[in-house]
Protein backbone atom coordinates (compact mmCIF):
# COMPACT_ATOMS: atom_id res chain seq x y z
CA UNK A 1 0.00 0.00 0.00
CA UNK A 2 0.89 3.89 -0.47
CA UNK A 3 2.81 5.56 2.77
CA UNK A 4 -0.60 7.16 4.10
CA UNK A 5 0.25 9.40 6.52
CA UNK A 6 -1.91 8.95 9.55
CA UNK A 7 -5.19 10.28 9.70
CA UNK A 8 -5.14 11.55 6.07
CA UNK A 9 -8.55 12.26 4.42
CA UNK A 10 -9.67 10.11 2.19
CA UNK A 11 -12.94 9.86 0.03
CA UNK A 12 -14.44 6.66 -1.36
CA UNK A 13 -13.36 7.76 -4.81
CA UNK A 14 -9.65 7.59 -3.59
CA UNK A 15 -8.21 5.18 -5.80
CA UNK A 16 -8.11 4.99 -9.82
CA UNK A 17 -6.86 3.41 -12.69
CA UNK A 18 -5.78 4.54 -15.88
CA UNK A 19 -5.89 3.13 -19.48
CA UNK A 20 -2.23 1.54 -19.14
CA UNK A 21 -3.03 0.22 -15.60
CA UNK A 22 -1.40 2.51 -13.54
CA UNK A 23 -2.94 2.94 -9.84
CA UNK A 24 -3.63 6.36 -8.68
CA UNK A 25 -4.17 7.32 -4.85
CA UNK A 26 -5.04 10.95 -4.22
CA UNK A 27 -5.24 11.95 -0.35
CA UNK A 28 -4.58 14.86 2.17
CA UNK A 29 -2.24 15.75 5.12
CA UNK A 30 -3.69 17.85 6.91
CA UNK A 31 -4.87 20.47 3.80
CA UNK A 32 -1.58 19.43 1.39
CA UNK A 33 -2.93 17.16 -1.84
CA UNK A 34 -0.98 14.34 -3.12
CA UNK A 35 -1.17 11.68 -5.51
CA UNK A 36 0.76 8.58 -5.11
CA UNK A 37 1.08 6.41 -8.16
CA UNK A 38 2.11 2.71 -8.89
CA UNK A 39 3.25 1.25 -12.07
CA UNK A 40 3.16 -2.49 -10.91
CA UNK A 41 -0.29 -3.62 -9.83
CA UNK A 42 0.18 -1.52 -6.43
CA UNK A 43 3.38 -3.76 -5.44
CA UNK A 44 5.73 -0.56 -5.74
CA UNK A 45 4.55 3.08 -5.53
CA UNK A 46 6.24 6.17 -6.74
CA UNK A 47 6.64 9.08 -4.22
CA UNK A 48 3.85 11.32 -4.15
CA UNK A 49 3.18 14.95 -5.66
CA UNK A 50 1.97 17.49 -4.10
CA UNK A 51 -1.06 18.76 -6.40
CA UNK A 52 -0.72 22.25 -5.31
CA UNK A 53 -4.15 22.24 -3.58
CA UNK A 54 -5.22 23.12 -0.39
CA UNK A 55 -8.32 21.12 -0.37
CA UNK A 56 -10.28 19.49 2.66
CA UNK A 57 -10.68 15.40 2.13
CA UNK A 58 -11.90 14.78 6.03
CA UNK A 59 -15.14 14.76 5.49
CA UNK A 60 -15.88 11.81 2.99
CA UNK A 61 -15.81 12.66 -0.32
CA UNK A 62 -15.03 16.21 -0.37
CA UNK A 63 -12.94 15.56 -3.41
CA UNK A 64 -12.42 13.68 -6.67
CA UNK A 65 -9.47 12.32 -9.30
CA UNK A 66 -11.16 11.80 -13.12
CA UNK A 67 -8.71 10.38 -15.41
CA UNK A 68 -9.74 10.89 -19.36
CA UNK A 69 -9.04 9.00 -22.72
CA UNK A 70 -5.76 10.31 -22.70
CA UNK A 71 -4.81 9.45 -19.53
CA UNK A 72 -4.81 13.14 -18.35
CA UNK A 73 -5.80 13.69 -14.46
CA UNK A 74 -8.37 15.74 -13.28
CA UNK A 75 -9.08 16.69 -9.41
CA UNK A 76 -11.86 18.83 -8.32
CA UNK A 77 -12.20 19.37 -4.03
CA UNK A 78 -13.45 21.48 -2.05
CA UNK A 79 -11.61 24.59 -1.11
CA UNK A 80 -10.53 23.83 2.55
CA UNK A 81 -13.20 25.10 5.37
CA UNK A 82 -14.69 27.33 2.20
CA UNK A 83 -17.31 24.73 1.56
CA UNK A 84 -18.98 26.70 -1.56
CA UNK A 85 -16.01 27.10 -3.30
CA UNK A 86 -13.60 24.99 -5.21
CA UNK A 87 -10.73 24.29 -6.61
CA UNK A 88 -10.01 22.45 -10.01
CA UNK A 89 -6.97 20.91 -11.93
CA UNK A 90 -5.22 18.83 -14.33
CA UNK A 91 -2.12 16.99 -15.33
CA UNK A 92 -1.51 15.90 -18.55
CA UNK A 93 2.09 13.80 -17.46
CA UNK A 94 0.69 11.45 -15.21
CA UNK A 95 0.96 13.90 -12.21
CA UNK A 96 4.30 15.19 -12.17
CA UNK A 97 3.29 18.90 -13.04
CA UNK A 98 -0.11 20.10 -12.38
CA UNK A 99 -1.82 23.08 -14.37
CA UNK A 100 -2.64 26.11 -12.10
CA UNK A 101 -5.74 25.87 -9.72
CA UNK A 102 -8.88 27.38 -10.67
CA UNK A 103 -10.79 28.35 -8.24
CA UNK A 104 -14.87 28.50 -8.80
CA UNK A 105 -17.87 29.11 -6.32
CA UNK A 106 -20.91 27.73 -6.90
CA UNK A 107 -23.02 29.91 -4.03
CA UNK A 108 -24.28 26.81 -1.65
CA UNK A 109 -22.71 26.84 1.72
CA UNK A 110 -23.34 23.31 2.88
CA UNK A 111 -20.92 20.50 3.20
CA UNK A 112 -20.59 18.64 -0.34
CA UNK A 113 -19.59 15.44 -1.55
CA UNK A 114 -18.87 14.97 -4.58
CA UNK A 115 -18.11 11.97 -7.54
CA UNK A 116 -16.91 12.18 -11.27
CA UNK A 117 -17.09 10.66 -14.58
CA UNK A 118 -15.29 11.38 -18.11
CA UNK A 119 -17.83 11.54 -21.26
CA UNK A 120 -17.02 9.36 -24.45
CA UNK A 121 -15.99 12.83 -25.76
CA UNK A 122 -14.05 13.58 -23.18
CA UNK A 123 -16.50 16.08 -21.57
CA UNK A 124 -15.50 16.33 -17.49
CA UNK A 125 -18.87 15.59 -15.39
CA UNK A 126 -19.10 16.55 -11.49
CA UNK A 127 -21.76 15.64 -9.38
CA UNK A 128 -21.46 17.77 -6.07
CA UNK A 129 -24.22 17.33 -3.03
CA UNK A 130 -24.87 19.64 -0.50
CA UNK A 131 -26.71 18.66 2.68
CA UNK A 132 -28.58 21.88 2.73
CA UNK A 133 -28.90 23.20 -0.40
CA UNK A 134 -29.77 19.72 -3.03
CA UNK A 135 -27.58 18.67 -5.55
CA UNK A 136 -25.59 20.45 -8.73
CA UNK A 137 -24.28 18.78 -11.73
CA UNK A 138 -21.23 20.70 -13.11
CA UNK A 139 -19.52 19.90 -16.37
CA UNK A 140 -16.64 21.64 -18.15
CA UNK A 141 -14.79 21.20 -21.89
CA UNK A 142 -11.86 23.18 -21.04
CA UNK A 143 -10.31 21.15 -18.30
CA UNK A 144 -11.86 22.77 -15.34
CA UNK A 145 -11.20 26.60 -16.63
CA UNK A 146 -14.83 27.20 -17.03
CA UNK A 147 -18.06 24.97 -15.52
CA UNK A 148 -21.81 24.66 -16.69
CA UNK A 149 -24.20 24.22 -13.37
CA UNK A 150 -27.02 22.13 -13.72
CA UNK A 151 -29.16 22.01 -10.94
CA UNK A 152 -30.70 18.51 -10.55
CA UNK A 153 -32.66 18.78 -6.67
CA UNK A 154 -32.97 22.14 -4.70
CA UNK A 155 -34.39 20.04 -1.63
CA UNK A 156 -32.01 19.79 1.40
CA UNK A 157 -30.81 16.58 2.97
CA UNK A 158 -28.52 15.24 -0.10
CA UNK A 159 -25.59 13.53 1.47
CA UNK A 160 -23.52 11.47 -1.35
CA UNK A 161 -23.61 11.24 -5.04
CA UNK A 162 -21.92 9.59 -7.78
CA UNK A 163 -22.50 10.11 -11.80
CA UNK A 164 -20.99 8.16 -14.59
CA UNK A 165 -21.33 7.68 -17.81
CA UNK A 166 -21.96 5.20 -20.50
CA UNK A 167 -20.41 4.18 -23.66
CA UNK A 168 -22.99 6.06 -25.54
CA UNK A 169 -22.44 9.57 -23.42
CA UNK A 170 -25.48 8.97 -21.60
CA UNK A 171 -25.41 10.05 -17.76
CA UNK A 172 -26.54 8.02 -14.87
CA UNK A 173 -26.85 9.34 -11.26
CA UNK A 174 -27.09 8.25 -7.86
CA UNK A 175 -27.65 10.44 -4.90
CA UNK A 176 -28.48 9.66 -1.23
CA UNK A 177 -30.94 12.22 0.95
CA UNK A 178 -31.21 12.28 4.97
CA UNK A 179 -33.64 9.33 5.10
CA UNK A 180 -30.87 7.06 3.74
CA UNK A 181 -33.03 6.47 0.34
CA UNK A 182 -31.21 5.75 -2.60
CA UNK A 183 -31.82 7.73 -5.50
CA UNK A 184 -30.72 6.77 -9.39
CA UNK A 185 -31.55 8.98 -12.36
CA UNK A 186 -30.49 8.44 -15.87
CA UNK A 187 -30.43 11.76 -18.34
CA UNK A 188 -32.68 12.41 -21.05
Amino acid sequence: TPDLPTNSGMGADAIFKNSTGALFVLYSNDTDNYLSISDDSGTTWRNSTNTGLDCDYDSADSGTLIINSSNALHIMCVVDGIESTFYSTYSSNSGTTWSTAVTSTFGNTATATMGGAITSDDKLIVCVAFQDDGLLVLNTTNSGTSWTQTTVQTAPGVFDCDIDADSTGRLHLAYTTLGADTFYRTAA
